[in-house]
């Protein structure tokens, strides 16, 4: 997505788009935040403008729940924002914030999706981007004791692949989305 020819060429004849192209790592971001920044707000960027140039009708696009920041709430809520925490943070707000001035200047619909703890079949315990689930159920079928960081207390919101699937096809598909341009929405459970 770095490549705006390349974007350009695959986003032709397109009607919708869902991205989700990115630098989803935060150690790595602050590692290397010109790189996070390139692939994520320039790509981003660079899928917008084609978006635009070809007359796209939708683009929803993945954001984060890093969004959210340091933000004190157990729950959080759209309106709510922090400070953010990491450059990859940074580049998902970014992103919400072009996504917007897209909407409101060039008519393009952005739906915008804040993805808290995603999980699902399949997933790789001891990949770079391995979550506790997929670790927790590994420990289980080893017979292993599942480890838990810190005290115990902190909690998560996770939301089942097949759910974010489910979002993603149901926005992406939808006839009229007047009422979503511009708009960033929660995809979670709900739960602790």
């Amino acid at each position: 997505i770095r490549d705006a020819r390349a974007v350009d060429k695959v986003v032709r004849g397109a009607d919708v788009i869902l991205h989700h192209a990115a630098m989803a790592s935060v150690p790595k971001s602050i590692e290397n935040p010109r790189e996070a920044h390139e692939v994520n707000v320039t790509g981003f960027l660079n899928v917008l403008e084609a978006a635009r140039t070809h007359q796209v009708k939708r683009v929803v696009y993945a954001s984060s729940s890093a969004v959210y920041g340091d933000h004190p709430a157990a729950t959080k809520t759209e309106n709510d924002l922090g400070a953010l925490l990491s450059p990859y943070a940074a580049s998902k707000r970014v992103n919400e914030i072009y996504a917007e001035q897209y909407a409101r200047h060039y008519g393009l619909e952005t739906v915008g999706f804040r993805y808290f703890n995603i999980f699902g079949t399949r997933q790789d315990p001891e990949g770079a981007y391995a979550a506790v689930i997929p670790k927790w159920v590994q420990a289980i079928k080893a017979g292993q004791p599942m480890i838990v960081f810190g005290d115990g207390s902190s909690t998560r919101d996770f939301i089942h692949v097949r759910d974010v699937a489910a979002a993603n096809l149901r926005v992406g598909l939808v006839q009229e989305g007047k009422a979503l341009k511009g708009q960033v929405f929660n995809i979670c459970s709900g739960t602790e």
